[in-house]
C-alpha cells in the first residue's frame, strides 16, 4: 500500500515497454512518452487568490499558470490555443481586455475566510481528463490527512454533467464539493492546489494505481474469473468514428464481442460493466478510459491513427500494466476541420482480424496457466 509520501517523491521514466504488438517501424511513435520523464507531483498553497467561474487563477492580475493543463510543460505547442479558447474566450469579442473587465470589474466578489482546494483544470469537464486525471487528484486529498476538505470546482463546465456528479456521490461522499457560479469571482484566502500528475497525458504510476485499487475497494464488481469481451462506440459520438463500423461489429461478434455504448450507462454500470471484462477494443475516444476498472492483466487494443499525440491510452494502459494492443488506421485528413483528432477512421478489416485472433489466443492461454497453477 502506497502513501501519500511515495506518491509526491515519485519522478522518473514510465515503464519503457512498447506495445505487445510493436513492431520496428513504430517505436519512434510511443517513444515520445517513454522518454518523457513523469516529473513529481505538487501540492502549494496559494494565498489571496481570485478564481473566476470558468477556472482561472489570478494572484495580483496575473494569471498563475497553476490553472491550466500545462503547468509541467509551459512550452506545449497547444498552449497558445488553450489560453485562447479557456482563458480569453466568453463574452462578446473574447480576448484578454474583455476578460479583466468581466473578472475585475463586472463580476460579483466572493470572500471566502476558509481553505477550500483545487484539484481541476480547464479540461476536467471531459470524461478522460475527470476520471484519469481529476478524481485521483482529489482521490489525493483523502491520502494526504486534510480533514473534511472543500473542493471548488468550475460549475458552469462541471455541476450539471452528469457522470461528474454521479462519481463524487460514490467515490467521495464524505468530501464537500462546491462549484463556482456565472458572473461570480471568488476571492479566497487560502487555496490549495493539487498539481497534474505530470505534463499532458502522463500518469504517477503510484497514485493512479492507487486510485484504481480504492475504486476497487468501493465496488464489489469484480469476478475471479472476467469474461466479458467488449467493443466500445463511438456511433453517437459527433466525431472521430469508424466508417465501416457495421463491418467491424460483424467481425468482433465471432470473438464473442458486444458492442456497448457507455453513454447509456450511468457512471457505476460503466464500472460493474468493464470490471467484468477480460478484452476491451475501442477507436481513440473517451470510453476508453474505463480501462482503469479492468481486472490486472486485461487486454486493451486500440484504433487510432499513427501519431504521438495519440498515444495517452497506451500510456494510461502502460502505467496500470495491462496489455495494451495498437492498430494504425486509415483517415481522411480533409473531413471537417482537418484536425487529425476528429477525423472518422476505416478499419482494415483484414488486419483487425488476424490481431484479434492473436489477442483472443493469448488471452485464453494466460488464462488456462492461471487456472493450472491454482489446481497445483
Amino acid at each position: 500500500m502506497v502513501n501519500n509520501e511515495q506518491i509526491l517523491q515519485f519522478s522518473g521514466l514510465p515503464n519503457f515497454r512498447y506495445p505487445n504488438n510493436i513492431i520496428d517501424a513504430d517505436k519512434k511513435i510511443f517513444d515520445y512518452y517513454l522518454n518523457r520523464k513523469i516529473p513529481n507531483m505538487e501540492v502549494k498553497t496559494l494565498n489571496n487568490v481570485l478564481v473566476s467561474p470558468y477556472g482561472t487563477i489570478y494572484k495580483n492580475f496575473s494569471i498563475l499558470k497553476e490553472c491550466t493543463p500545462y503547468y509541467f510543460d509551459m512550452e506545449h505547442d497547444y498552449l497558445p490555443q488553450f489560453m485562447k479558447s479557456y482563458i480569453n474566450a466568453g463574452g462578446i469579442w473574447g480576448g484578454a481586455i474583455e476578460r479583466f473587465i468581466r473578472h475585475f470589474i463586472a463580476f460579483k466578489k466572493t470572500n471566502i475566510k476558509e481553505t477550500h482546494f483545487w484539484c481541476s483544470d480547464q479540461y476536467s469537464h471531459g470524461y478522460f481528463h475527470w476520471l484519469c486525471e481529476t478524481l485521483p487528484r482529489i482521490y489525493l486529498l483523502t491520502l494526504l490527512g486534510f480533514e473534511n476538505p472543500s473542493v471548488i470546482l468550475p460549475g458552469p463546465t462541471t455541476k450539471n454533467v452528469n457522470f461528474i456528479r454521479e462519481s463524487l456521490n460514490l467515490l467521495f461522499p464524505d468530501i464537500n464539493f462546491s462549484f463556482t457560479q456565472n458572473r461570480n469571482v471568488l476571492k479566497l484566502r487560502e487555496l490549495i492546489w493539487i498539481s497534474q500528475m505530470g505534463k499532458p497525458y502522463q500518469f504517477n504510476p503510484l497514485l493512479i494505481n492507487s486510485f484504481r485499487q480504492f475504486v476497487r475497494g468501493l465496488i464489489k464488481a469484480y469476478p475471479d474469473s472476467p469474461k466479458k469481451r467488449l467493443y466500445i462506440s463511438r456511433k453517437n459520438a459527433i466525431r472521430r468514428k469508424v466508417s465501416n463500423e457495421d463491418k467491424v461489429e460483424k467481425l468482433l461478434e465471432g470473438f464473442g464481442f458486444e458492442t456497448v455504448y457507455p453513454e447509456n450507462y450511468n457512471f457505476a454500470e460503466q464500472i460493474e460493466r468493464f470490471a467484468q471484462s477480460e478484452i476491451i477494443i475501442g477507436i481513440h475516444g473517451a470510453g476508453l478510459s474505463n480501462m482503469i476498472f479492468l481486472p490486472d492483466n486485461s487486454f486493451v487494443l486500440e484504433l487510432q491513427r499513427p501519431m504521438p499525440a495519440a498515444t495517452c491510452f497506451y500510456n494510461l494502459a502502460n502505467s496500470l500494466n495491462l496489455n495494451y494492443y495498437y492498430l494504425f488506421c486509415n483517415h481522411n485528413s480533409e473531413e471537417l476541420d482537418g484536425r487529425l483528432d476528429h477525423v472518422d477512421l476505416h478499419i482494415n478489416l483484414n488486419a483487425l482480424e488476424n490481431l484479434v485472433e492473436n489477442i483472443v489466443s493469448t488471452c485464453e492461454a494466460k488464462k488456462n496457466l492461471q487456472t493450472e497453477k491454482l489446481k497445483k
